[in-house]
């Protein structure tokens, strides 16, 4: 796939990735990591090791081949296992991709959550099914980083992913293709902007909440300010979603400052 090989921009430390929404129709994809058994010290060569990760990955073709009643043979994978130096643990990575098969990263979702509330190993990460998500092209490096006394360090750079079938790489696209629906992505700063918007999804700032009676302060409307311009634009385009909207503001006050920002 001609795509995924054109070179990064000169002098960015960028990956290339698809972008997608919750409802755009893609292959079964997934994010399997696991850094819960082996610690930094053991080898990639090391046998128990190398067992463990076969185990891992028959275990994650069976569970996928019985949800979609395929086989073995459609699913193919990227592998990229690797030493994390912050957590001091060893971590088994694995990408999965079923070809012959439509679905969406919504379904995938939920999919995934029944998954992972099973008592195993195979815990997959749901993220990545997130509306506006990206999913970096299979055969990108992933750089690590780590802070040492507030300093972002490289510690790898060398990590580039094992394909299942290296010389297809149409394999390991989500989705058809265009330059529209790919972008590069500075890989750690993306992760600190998802969680960013976690955050500010999961509960409001300290000291945002007012009594209807009591005109909201300037910090208060800044904040309020932030977190609706972190709303996507298909949010004012939907009728339902727009007026959920206008209800959270009417329950966090009523002060007519609020329907002026």
């Amino acid at each position: 796939l001609k795509l995924a090989q054109k070179p990064q921009p000169e002098g960015k430390n960028h990956c290339l990735c698809q972008v997608y929404n919750a409802d755009t129709v893609v292959k079964p994809f997934f994010d399997f990591e696991d850094d819960t058994t082996h610690d930094i010290s053991v080898d990639i060569r090391d046998k128990a090791l190398r067992q463990d990760i076969r185990d891992l990955l028959s275990q994650l073709k069976q569970r996928i081949c019985k949800e979609f009643d395929c086989t073995e043979q459609q699913i193919i994978w990227a592998e990229n296992h690797r030493k994390v130096a912050h957590k001091g643990k060893f971590k088994i990575s694995f990408h999965l991709f079923v070809k012959g098969i439509q679905t969406t990263p919504l379904q995938l979702r939920k999919l995934v959550k029944y998954w992972n509330s099973f008592n195993d190993r195979l815990k997959m990460d749901t993220l990545v099914y997130n509306n506006h998500g990206l999913f970096r092209f299979a055969n990108q490096k992933k750089r690590q980083y780590y802070t040492i006394n507030g300093k972002r360090v490289l510690i790898a750079d060398n990590n580039t992913p094992t394909l299942s079938h290296p010389d297809d790489l149409a394999d390991y696209v989500i989705m058809n293709v265009d330059l529209d629906a790919c972008q590069y992505v500075c890989p750690h700063v993306t992760q600190g902007k998802k969680k960013a918007k976690r955050d500010k999804q999961r509960k409001l700032p300290k000291g945002i909440k007012v009594d209807d009676s009591q005109e909201p302060t300037h910090r208060q409307l800044d904040s309020l300010r932030t977190i609706l311009n972190e709303i996507p634009i298909e949010h004012a385009t939907d009728y339902g979603k727009w007026r959920n909207v206008c209800f959270a503001l009417h329950h966090f006050s009523h002060h007519r400052s609020i329907f002026q920002l």
